[in-house]
């Protein structure tokens, strides 16, 4: 029986695994050449083994399983052909990955906890873990800790007095402009689905509430980052949720000044920045949180990623939101940055080499022995004539 003390977890195709030990196998793949009469061989390198995990996986009751209802739902999801993400726990996620061979070891004497030997091989890359799936989780813990903070600004430090009729219709009108930039930043979403009407309804609830929520904070609140959270969730894929989210930043740039002589205007003037602060730091909490999950193609859309975000972060502890919320997103950061350094390690580097008058396609095969990367040597370096290449050429590090 597996020491539960020892036991560490994952995911497989959605079901979570409790995991007792593992092995992971790799290296290089080789031809070994050998002559007659000679002492000496030669091993040729064909490339990089992709690597294979074998995991011994406990099977027990689950919180939404009886034993049986477990591994019934493990084993289909050990058959299931399409190859899908092992969130493995001390390699992080790795995509493409198939369950080719199991067995389980039961006693029929004594059910209520097994073990399972799993081997998952991975289908079309190298399988090299893109980032650490326990990590992602943890910067999303960290955002629910942002959005909290920001929440609880807008509760805290947004008001309406009720002899200012002026401020009133100011925050009114405030708040409709945060409607109208979350329109603008999902405007190019094109196909219908459930999320996309979710979506809309939760702005189309929030126009027609606005003169009553102006005078609740704390409903207010939960709306606005409601229609945050709603965006984030609009796209299957990563780069689009950052896309989108990216485009809620900058809201308040260029609003007209309101000077603080009076009560009334330190009123508006506070709100205002309050309302600025809650919209672009939620927007960089969800995009800080997606950001983790794209599938980068090099260390330079690393870096293009990581440059907004910080343009993003600056402008927000300069805004005025709370210190909470802007302490809460500086431990996000931290924690945002360390997940894409790990990123970076397993994605290609662009760099630069000398070529001979040559072409795309001969170029790709000699570099990366495939001539199918030949487009990828073109879109790098923007080349109209692919028949002749010559000088200095970016090419990506396999």
């Amino acid at each position: 029986m597996a020491d539960e003390s020892k036991i560490i977890n994952g995911f497989f195709r959605n079901i979570p695994i409790s995991i007792d030990s593992g092995t992971v196998t790799g290296g290089r793949k080789v031809s070994v050449k050998q002559f007659p009469n000679r002492d000496t061989q030669i091993v040729e390198d064909l490339g990089l083994k992709p690597r294979s995990y074998s995991l011994e996986i406990v099977i027990s009751d689950k919180a939404d399983y009886d034993y049986f209802g477990y591994r019934n739902a493990l084993i289909a999801a050990l058959e299931d052909k399409e190859p899908t993400v092992l969130i493995h726990p001390m390699y992080g996620r790795i995509d493409n990955v198939k369950a080719t061979t199991y067995s389980i070891s039961e006693r029929f004497s004594e059910f209520g906890i097994s073990t399972v030997s799993v081997t998952f091989e991975v289908d079309g890359n190298r399988g090299i873990p893109v980032s650490a799936g326990n990590a992602t989780s943890q910067v999303a813990a960290d955002n629910a800790v942002v959005i909290a903070a920001v929440n609880l600004d807008i509760a805290e430090n947004f008001s309406v007095s009720v002899g200012a009729p002026s401020n009133f219709e100011a925050a009114a009108g405030k708040v409709n402009e945060m409607i109208d930039y979350a329109k603008d930043a999902t405007a190019l979403i094109g196909e219908a689905s459930d999320k996309i009407n979710e979506h809309v309804a939760l702005v189309g609830s929030l126009s027609a509430k606005v003169n009553s929520l102006v005078s609740a904070p704390i409903a207010l609140a939960d709306s606005i980052t409601s229609i945050i959270e709603s965006t984030a969730g609009l796209y299957a894929s990563a780069e689009a949720t950052f896309q989108t989210i990216t485009g809620f930043f900058g809201f308040g740039d260029g609003e007209t000044f309101v000077s603080r002589s009076t009560a009334g205007r330190i009123e508006r003037a506070d709100n205002n920045a309050v309302l600025n602060g809650a919209m672009n730091a939620s927007a960089l909490g969800y995009a800080y949180l997606s950001s983790t999950t794209i599938s980068y193609a090099t260390t330079r859309d690393i870096d293009a990623t990581t440059l907004l975000l910080d343009l993003q972060y600056n402008e927000v502890q300069e805004s005025g939101s709370s210190q909470e919320v802007k302490n809460a997103l500086t431990d996000m950061r931290v924690r945002v940055l360390d997940v894409l350094d790990d990123v970076r390690v397993n994605t290609s580097q662009i760099i630069s080499i000398e070529t001979l008058p040559t072409s795309a396609r001969l170029l790709s095969f000699n570099y990366y022995g495939s001539a199918e990367t030949a487009q990828a040597i073109i879109d790098l370096n923007e080349i109209s004539d692919v028949s002749f290449i010559d000088g200095s050429i970016e090419v990506l590090t396999s």
